[in-house]
């Protein structure tokens, strides 16, 4: 019979991650035989949401030397609060911290997250917790608390490794710190900043192999100017074409979206995620006529661009209701569309994800929060031979000769436009039928999508013809 010593210990390991986290601590402290292996599998990625959860797991850190080496990502997720009342205990919760740090050598992931939105200046109280503390593996580092000199010295001692780093502090605070530094982040790919936080450390770094750029404006304090904003990304990117570009800030950022096209920032994929429209004027709630055309003209301007996600916050804050249907959302998209012929994916505010196939084609992606309309929309739309009917039919007509039942449903849908205006219930049917054929072939064949429209018979009847 096997025993744990007749395998090597990474075997162990890899068995032993199957289980349960429960029953993995469990066998860690009932099992002599499978200890070693369970401690390295269990504290290999660390995910802390309670403070008791926090507090007990950097204690263990602290004084089980096994667990510390063998913790590669440590997420603490608990909102860590400052206030004046609660300095001896916060004294004493990061120097827990600081502790257990110093006692995992191969980090590689880091997040923390403290709440300093009305005492910033309360961060002298952990600002130690990165003193002469380094994770020569380090390679992505979240932080959601204000700047302090010894942040800004850890950030220059592993300047080479990471290439993933958040610094969103609330507040402005201390956020000057990162400006002057003449960094060079070779590795860095992913950069989310505060806006406050952007000038200063694009300012003083080099990023050559950065590929995705995000900025969150700041809560409580006016955030940089988007001139500003943008002309610090301009000047850190050059000539250089982003991945991605990610902004969330308050309002419909539609002056955002013409600084962009201005300064010929280059992405292929733009997500503005519009938050917080509380200060805004009861006439500027709406999107008017006037701010879209400003945005076409904008993305005329992109030539790069194949995606562009316009989005709204709606899990928190106030927020303007949906302003358009999807036919009026149709519209504007193929107004989009056509001056930015490399557009391919395309979102409105409240709006579904629009994809181009070929041409003017944009077909919907099914979205629960729309109650599922696009299965409705797209069956009135294909019955009435409206859009998109033709342009459907025409990128279908491409597999007709590499599939015969798709050849058969095009023409029967086609044989059916004679009975359209019957009266005859028979044919009303046949009708509807055929175009529900037709819905079901084209997601088949990947056109659309709806995970209520799965349900239906001429789907289930045609995905499995479909190899």
């Amino acid at each position: 019979m096997a025993v744990a010593t007749d395998l090597p210990a990474d075997i162990w390991e890899e068995i032993i991650a199957f289980l349960p986290i429960t029953t993995l601590a469990c066998v860690c402290l009932i099992s002599k035989a499978f200890n070693v292996p369970g401690t390295r599998v269990l504290y290999r990625s660390i995910d802390l949401n309670t403070l008791h959860q926090t507090i007990g797991c950097l204690k263990t850190l602290k004084g089980n030397e096994l667990a510390g080496r063998s913790t590669r990502n440590l997420w603490m997720n608990y909102k860590v609060e400052l206030y004046p009342e609660g300095s001896v205990v916060m004294q004493g919760f990061f120097g827990l911290i600081a502790k257990a740090l110093k006692r995992l050598p191969n980090l590689r992931t880091l997040e923390i997250r403290v709440v300093h939105r009305e005492y910033p200046h309360l961060s002298e109280w952990f600002d130690y917790i990165f003193d002469d503390c380094t994770f020569p593996h380090l390679t992505m580092l979240l932080l959601y608390m204000p700047i302090t000199p010894n942040l800004v010295s850890f950030l220059g001692r592993h300047q080479s490794t990471i290439r993933t780093l958040f610094l969103i502090p609330l507040t402005n605070y201390n956020t000057y710190r990162v400006a002057g530094n003449s960094w060079l982040f070779p590795s860095l790919t992913w950069l989310h900043v505060a806006d406050t936080v952007a000038p200063n450390f694009l300012s003083s770094s080099t990023l050559p192999a950065v590929e995705r750029f995000e900025t969150t404006c700041s809560f409580e304090v006016p955030g940089v100017s988007v001139q500003e904003l943008i002309k610090s990304i301009k000047k850190s990117c050059k000539e250089h074409t982003l991945m991605q570009l990610n902004f969330n800030r308050n309002g419909w950022n539609v002056e955002l979206i013409e600084e962009i096209a201005a300064n010929s920032v280059s992405s292929t994929i733009l997500s503005v995620h519009c938050i917080w429209f509380n200060q805004l004027t009861e006439g500027d709630i709406s999107l008017h006529q006037e701010r879209l055309e400003k945005v076409q003209i904008s993305l005329s301007k992109l030539p790069a661009l194949r995606s562009f996600y316009w989005t709204v916050e709606t899990k928190f804050g106030e927020h303007p209701p949906p302003q358009w249907n999807v036919d009026e959302e149709i519209d504007i998209i193929l107004r989009f569309g056509k001056v930015c012929p490399s557009l391919n994916r395309c979102q409105l505010p409240h709006g579904l994800i629009w994809t181009r196939f070929v041409n003017d084609l944009w077909m919907p992606a099914d979205d629960s929060a729309r109650e599922f309309k696009v299965s409705r929309w797209l069956f009135t739309k294909l019955h009435a031979r409206h859009y998109p009917a033709d342009e459907l039919l025409y990128l279908m007509d491409a597999y007709a000769s590499l599939h015969s039942f798709v050849r058969d449903v095009i023409e029967r849908f086609r044989d059916a436009d004679n009975k359209l205006k019957s009266e005859i219930e028979e044919d009303k049917d046949d009708c509807k039928a055929r175009t529900f054929d037709l819905m079901a072939v084209g997601m088949v064949l990947g056109f659309w999508y709806s995970s209520s429209f799965k349900r239906n018979p001429a789907y289930r009847k045609f995905r499995n013809m479909y190899p």
